[in-house]
C-alpha cells in the first residue's frame, strides 16, 4: 500500500494542508482513510481524483 500524509498529498495539489482539512470536513476532495487518528491518503486516490478533475478541450 502506497500512502501520503496530508503534507505530500497538499504538495502534490498545490493547497494547503488546511484546505485539505476543510474538505474533509465537508466531504470533498480525494478519499483519505484514518489511521489511528492520523489521515492518510491512498496514492491510487489521488490519482483518480486527479483523473476525474481533468477537463479536455473540444475540437472546434
Amino acid at each position: 500500500m502506497d500512502f501520503l500524509n496530508t503534507k505530500q498529498v497538499s504538495e502534490l495539489l498545490g493547497v494547503e494542508p488546511i484546505t485539505l482539512a476543510i474538505w474533509r470536513h465537508r466531504n470533498r476532495g480525494p478519499s483519505y482513510v484514518k489511521i489511528g487518528g492520523n489521515v492518510r491518503y491512498y496514492r491510487k486516490d489521488i490519482d483518480a481524483y486527479l483523473k476525474r478533475g481533468t477537463v479536455k478541450p473540444s475540437k472546434r
